[in-house]
């Protein structure tokens, strides 16, 4: 039965390299050649139109109100935060894989804009518009390593089924902000979406030794 265990452990290792970095990092390869050769995808704009269809003046509040939960004047700190309480309990290294998710996220996603110079839809007037460079989406890419970090570090506790439920849900609620406020093209989510899994789920296999370790139990 020993035996049986352990090697399930090199197994669950594997399937976390290859489901949460490998696979997103292919995708995120494949939506940037994608950008790089065709512009993006065909369906870009045209599910921009078909979400353009629910907007209201008091829906555009709520959802601008939403996206900026994970814009650079609240994420930032959020997530300083919650690095600041894991090491006061003396969890440093969590303390550190956390802030590490989410700044290096912002750090990616700065770079790889400055790299494609993607340009932000232009269909309509957005009530919340951006300025800078499209691709991928940084709302979209600090969301998820926020969420998938905080889901890592509370998998060995009981509350992971609920944070990872409130994880997932926040993320894609993030996404669709995007598409919704016209600032972004579905790809520029997907892009940031893969992006921030792989880096995060990277991240977490170099710091901590099995996808296994009891993260916010053992430092």
């Amino acid at each position: 039965m020993s035996h049986i265990k352990s090697a399930s452990v090199p197994t669950r290792s594997f399937l976390t390299l290859l489901l949460g970095v490998l696979l997103p990092l292919f995708l995120f390869a494949r939506l940037a050649r994608e950008l790089q050769e065709d512009g993006g995808f065909t369906a870009d704009k045209p599910v921009l139109l078909f979400v353009h269809r629910w907007a209201t003046p008091r829906f555009d509040r709520a959802v601008v109100r939403l996206t900026n939960t994970a814009g650079v004047k609240i994420m930032p700190v959020m997530a300083l935060l919650v690095s600041l309480g894991l090491w006061r309990t003396r969890r440093s290294r969590q303390a550190a894989f956390f802030f590490l998710s989410v700044a290096g996220s912002a750090a990616i996603m700065e770079t790889v804009k400055r790299v494609m110079h993607r340009p932000r839809p232009s269909l309509w007037a957005s009530p919340a518009p951006e300025k800078d460079s499209g691709f991928p989406s940084g709302h979209s890419m600090a969301s998820v390593s926020f969420g998938l970090a905080s889901t890592f570090l509370c998998w060995p506790t009981r509350w992971r089924g609920p944070v990872a439920l409130t994880a997932g849900v926040y993320s894609l609620l993030i996404g669709l902000s995007r598409v919704y406020l016209g600032v972004h093209y579905p790809s520029d989510v997907l892009a940031a979406w893969t992006a921030g899994i792989a880096w995060t789920a990277g991240l977490h296999r170099v710091m901590f030794r099995s996808p296994a370790e009891p993260s916010l139990t053992d430092d």
